[in-house]
Formats: C-alpha cells, structure tokens, sequence
C-alpha cells in the first residue's frame, strides 16, 4: 500500500541497498527469503492484536531459517518464543534501527545458529501435522464435553 511513497523516499535518499520487489508466485517465496540475511515483519500499533496473531508470512520467515526483526503488541510472539531475532514495539523506527545494527553485528555462525532455532521451533510447533494433531486432541476434547 506504501510502495510509491517508499521507493520516493529511498530515490531522494539515494539509498542503493534498500530495494522493494513485486509480489512474487507463493511457491518462490522460499527461494527469496533463504537468500536474504535479515527479514523484517512489522505490524502496526493496533488493538485488534491484543489477543494473538497467526501471520502466515511471519511462519515463512522462520522456516527459511533466518534472523527475524519482528515490530509488534500481540500477546504472542513466536519470534520471541523461538529465541529467533529481536522483538521490537511497533511504529518505534529508533528501536527498529537499533535492532538492525544489533544483527548486523552477530557473526555468520551466531545467524545461522539463530536462523536454525526459528526453522525448528516453527517444524515443532506450526507443521501441518503437528497443527492437525493439535485440531484433532482440540475436537476430541470438545465431543467428549458434550456427550456427557
């Protein structure tokens, strides 16, 4: 919804390492993300997070298995949970910015290391089987509440 006025503001900065793509087919997104060194995921300052957030492109992030800067108030955090980034409020660019450098400072074995802890925490707990299992012990619990 911004890409207009982003990339105005990247020309008149002349910022040469900062680039926005077109929407890409679902089925390439894997190949982007393992190519970048750092993915960003900011949600705005909004009540409508207060009870929890399931973002499909934040599960993308972790299992690509790279560092992630989340900008979020939900009540969970899964980046937080899986140790794989840094956490940071919403709409606050300084915290953003101070985020950014701090990764950029991590080695490439102490991003990979992170990058490891989100893909594994995301096959553990937001596989499709394992969600399933979940859905069907949810179910269970559910029928059998009511036949008694």
């Amino acid at each position: 919804a911004e890409k207009e006025v982003l990339e105005q503001k990247i020309k008149e900065k002349g910022l040469r390492n900062v680039h926005i793509e077109d929407a890409i087919p679902k089925h390439e997104v894997g190949a982007i993300l393992a190519q970048c060194d750092l993915l960003y995921l900011g949600l705005r300052d909004s009540p409508l997070y207060r009870f929890g957030m399931s973002m499909n492109k934040l599960f993308d992030y972790m299992a690509a298995g790279r560092v992630i800067v989340f900008a979020s108030n939900a009540r969970n955090n899964p980046v937080k949970d899986a140790d794989a980034g840094v956490s940071v409020p919403p709409d606050d660019a300084y915290a953003l910015k101070e985020a950014i450098l701090e990764i950029y400072g991590y080695s490439p074995q102490k991003r990979s290391q992170i990058g490891e802890r989100a893909r594994a925490f995301v096959q553990e707990h937001y596989a499709v089987d394992r969600l399933t299992q979940k859905l069907e012990y949810l179910l269970c619990e559910v029928t059998e509440s009511t036949d008694a």
